[in-house]
């Protein structure tokens, strides 16, 4: 298993990734934000479909079907639709591939339990998710994730990691935020949000299936 943060159309680092880590056999899951601002859209929407993969949605997926239903258009989402029919996707094809998208990713593996969103939320929230088998919260809550109420509610972005995430029986993985560039920001929270597209990297975090632990790789866009 293979948890990749935000890739933000970057796909030389994404290709980077999938050579070094990838196997036949390799899941790969996405916090989100795969799209948007960095050089090639298409280059990255390509290589998804050479993986088995799982993607949570992000708010540039969210961007994304704006674009495509005509509800506006950010401009560094104008140019990633641009790139991806450049690239041979359909508007349909697009479409289908957002709704194929989730909210959260949850699994175990070697006896270890992992849970991956976009923004990062509370273990209680985990908790309740795993007791009930069901989630009647927005896609929103897991996109934004954690925040004061001042951004949370006007869908602004929250930079803060904030302590309450912490948890001593499942590690967490989100992107979307991040203070600094650290990814070992909490305890049992590990951040994939590293800027890949602003010359940072691109964090990816590769579980061993047979032991559970995990490891952070880092791959550049620009060399």
């Amino acid at each position: 298993m293979v948890v990749v943060g935000d890739v933000q159309s970057c796909g030389n680092a994404l290709t980077q990734a999938v050579e070094q880590l990838g196997t036949p056999d390799t899941k790969w899951v996405f916090v989100g934000d795969l799209f948007d601002r960095g050089p090639d859209a298409g280059k990255v929407w390509k290589l998804l479909q050479s993986l088995d993969n799982a993607v949570v949605t992000g708010n540039h997926e969210k961007a994304l079907l704006n674009a495509l239903k005509g509800r506006g258009t950010k401009s560094a989402t104008a140019v990633t639709m641009r790139q991806l029919l450049g690239a041979g996707a359909t508007p349909s094809q697009l479409e289908d591939w957002y709704r194929s998208t989730v909210p959260f990713y949850d699994f175990r593996t070697s006896g270890r339990e992992f849970f991956v969103s976009h923004g990062g939320v509370t273990p209680q929230v985990i908790r309740q998710i795993r007791r009930e088998g069901r989630c009647d919260l927005p896609d929103d809550f897991f996109i934004f994730g954690v925040g004061t109420r001042a951004n949370t509610y006007r869908r602004r972005y929250e930079f803060r990691n904030f302590a309450e995430m912490a948890s001593d029986t499942v590690t967490q993985l989100h992107g979307h935020r991040n203070e600094g560039r650290d990814n070992h920001v909490n305890p049992g929270v590990i951040d994939l949000e590293s800027g890949v597209e602003k010359d940072g990297w691109l964090s990816v975090y590769a579980i061993d299936g047979a032991s559970g632990e995990g490891q952070i790789h880092k791959f550049f866009e620009r060399h």
